[in-house]
């Protein structure tokens, strides 16, 4: 739980969904009483949902040197190395789907949430189908790169359940198109633009969330993917905005911000500056959630990860690394495993600075967060 402070009183928030406003004279002294603490923490930790991530390949159409998915940092021009090389068929996706049913059962929650990520899932089009037509999730989503998200393939997810698409940007074209490239060379942000206004066009109700990397190469084009997607709410508030820091997960990645210090300032104050012209445009903006609480990969009865070739991981960072696995779809977790292979996201992260910073720093851009989303909407 986070408290930040707000006109007239305090912000608390839990998660992206779970947030209340409490009036100054309830905490004169900045801490909450604990009858209104122990009645939102019973309000807030009860899982109700099973969230399961699911990835079809680690094999992708791109290089990104920061990725997770890469060994070692990739030499100009060069093909990636990948954790793993399977792909998932379609009988593996149905066995993985009847897995993901009956861990949700047995877990005594309402909601099951998929999530179908990499490498680029849509590289295995047809077990992605798989999952989304026999999972029948409550929630279904795809984080995807983009660039094979034509007319075609999100007919297909969208006929199949898919109801929210994530897209990776890093930043505008000209930095984005450095770092995402083809392993030929060629860019990418035109034909990931293009795919996603067609896509709103011909799926209204579909939600996108554009994520775009907050790295000291990618600062000055950000304004112009704003702008450039600035027809996608289209009046009706279904697109987000999600602006983030790029880490070295230990490949050796430097292109990474400073959080701390005058720099620290500096960034914070254009995050500020992007989310608040995300809000007038129509996008949504949410305070950073605590990775603590990531619901994939925070509690091991109400979140996994699959592998393509079936494997179970407690996160998708891990997935594909055999000596991190905690069973199998077919024979479940091995609760001997899991007691020493569970991990949470960001585990093996180089910290941008120390906690104490970095909390301040997302406490600030957060504020300003709820402030403008409140003067804009009322919320």
């Amino acid at each position: 739980m986070r408290i930040l402070p707000e006109h007239g009183g305090y912000h608390w928030v839990f998660n992206d969904s779970v947030r209340m406003k409490v009036p100054a004279h309830l905490m004169p002294s900045g801490v909450p009483p604990e009858i209104v603490r122990r009645a939102f923490d019973q309000a807030t930790t009860t899982p109700g949902t099973f969230s399961a991530t699911v990835l079809p390949t680690q094999n992708c159409q791109l290089a990104c040197p920061f990725c997770i998915q890469n060994v070692t940092v990739p030499r100009e021009g060069a093909r990636a190395d990948r954790v793993s090389s399977a792909r998932m068929v379609p009988e593996l996706a149905s066995q993985t789907a009847d897995y993901i049913r009956r861990r949700s059962i047995r877990s005594g929650v309402t909601n099951t949430r998929l999530m179908l990520f990499g490498g680029e899932p849509l590289l295995a089009l047809d077990a992605c189908q798989t999952l989304l037509n026999e999972v029948v999730a409550d929630s279904a989503l795809i984080w995807t790169n983009g660039v094979l998200l034509d007319s075609r393939r999100l007919d297909i997810l969208a006929e199949s359940g898919l109801d929210t698409v994530y897209v990776s940007f890093d930043g505008g074209p000209e930095s984005h198109d450095q770092t995402r490239r083809m392993i030929t060379g060629r860019g990418t942000y035109d034909t990931i633009v293009r795919n996603i206004l067609t896509g709103a066009l011909r799926h209204p109700q579909m939600r996108w969330v554009i994520r775009t990397s907050a790295m000291p190469s990618t600062m000055t084009g950000q304004s112009r993917l704003l702008e450039d997607l600035s027809a996608l709410p289209a009046g009706d508030r279904v697109a987000a905005y999600v602006i983030g820091l790029v880490d070295d997960i230990g490949i050796g990645f430097d292109d990474v911000a400073e959080v701390s210090g005058g720099a620290g300032v500096e960034l914070a104050d254009q995050i500020i500056e992007l989310n608040r012209r995300a809000l007038e445009l129509g996008f949504t903006v949410s305070p950073r959630t605590d990775l603590a609480n990531c619901p994939f990969c925070s509690d091991p009865d109400f979140g996994i990860t699959v592998d393509a070739d079936g494997t179970l991981y407690s996160c998708w960072q891990t997935a594909g690394r055999s000596e991190m696995a905690v069973g199998t779809v077919v024979d479940g977790v091995n609760h001997q495993a899991a007691e020493s292979n569970w991990v949470r996201c960001d585990f093996n992260v180089r910290p941008h600075a120390d906690p104490g910073a970095v909390q301040r720093f997302w406490d600030r851009i957060d504020q300003d967060v709820l402030d403008t989303t409140q003067e804009l909407h009322g919320d």
